[in-house]
């Protein structure tokens, strides 16, 4: 699979689920919104199990550069070289990647 241009994700950020980062925890769900700034990537890695009381304390997040993510899973790179605006990806334990999350109707 050819690789992106690296300089795509230069000093793009990412919000990181502290415990995630802090923990070593690896991000279990992975989603991509509509960007809220220039630097904004528009990617958040979660835990999978954060409260809504947790994902509305600011000090139980943090912003990263998306390379600093990168360099700690190397898995996450296809998520984060994909285009689409919004999308959600879960870690599959048993396969060793992310996957992309489709909504069933």
């Amino acid at each position: 699979m050819a690789q992106p241009d690296d300089r795509s994700l230069l000093g793009l950020r990412v919000i990181v689920s502290r415990r995630s980062y802090d923990g070593g925890m690896r991000p279990r769900f992975v989603y991509r919104q509509a960007p809220m700034s220039p630097s904004d990537s528009g990617w958040s890695a979660l835990v999978g199990d954060e409260s809504p009381q947790e994902l509305d304390d600011p000090t139980a997040l943090v912003s990263l550069e998306v390379g600093v993510l990168l360099e700690r899973w190397p898995e996450l790179r296809p998520v984060f070289d994909t285009q689409d605006p919004e999308s959600r990806w879960m870690w599959d334990e048993g396969g060793q990647v992310y996957v992309p999350l489709t909504e069933r109707h």
